[in-house]
């Protein structure tokens, strides 16, 4: 993972993805027992590099979404490692048999998102972040036509973004952080499986 470039930094300002306990979907198989949390960093990092992708920015969107916990589902009804929604997933190409609480699915439908998403704001990270949380129509009507230059204006019915951004950028920050010469796996157990009061917004 190249962690040479500058970190990023942005302003924002404002005028809980909450998850619920283990759901199964009825397009979803028997559910298999979860993996470690670190097997599935590495699952999604290594998705993000056959992307074109940046395997930080894939860790720590993951690690705010679900906390690399496989079988959660949202009270949006957002599931699994990447909380992809079942009318993003179709957006993005994934079949409607799919089942969006198998963690490869997930990472795989998360992360043809963000892609899209880098996309769609040419690669411009904070609005890439605010579209995977908040959806691209409310990025458009909602955000765009209130905010100038690097100056994020998020709406009060949109504080559930304005709280996960800064989370994203901050567990982004700390994996770019690490010591180049530190294994992956002991960056990934530093900065996203021990708890980082640091990257908690109120």
């Amino acid at each position: 993972m190249n962690r040479s470039k500058p970190v990023i930094g942005f302003s924002l300002l404002i005028i809980t993805n909450i998850l619920s306990p283990l759901c199964v979907a009825a397009e979803c198989p028997p559910i298999e027992p979860a993996l470690p949390k670190l097997e599935y960093y590495l699952m999604a990092m290594d998705e993000a590099r056959a992307l074109g992708l940046d395997p930080a920015e894939a860790a720590a969107i993951m690690k705010v979404e679900s906390n690399a916990m496989p079988y959660v589902v949202s009270q949006a009804d957002a599931r699994g490692l990447f909380q992809v929604q079942r009318e993003t997933a179709t957006f993005i190409g994934i079949p409607k048999e799919a089942c969006l609480l198998d963690p490869e699915i997930s990472i795989k439908a998360g992360l043809a998102n963000l892609a899209d998403l880098h996309e769609t704001y040419e690669g411009n990270q904070p609005l890439v972040w605010m579209g995977y949380n908040a959806g691209r129509g409310n990025v458009k009507r909602k955000i765009l036509p209130i905010s100038t230059n690097d100056i994020w204006v998020i709406p009060e019915k949109l504080e559930e973004t304005y709280h996960y951004v800064p989370r994203v950028a901050c567990y982004y920050n700390e994996l770019r952080s690490c010591n180049p010469d530190m294994p992956i796996e002991n960056c990934i157990n530093e900065k996203l499986i021990r708890k980082l009061p640091q990257c908690h917004s109120e």
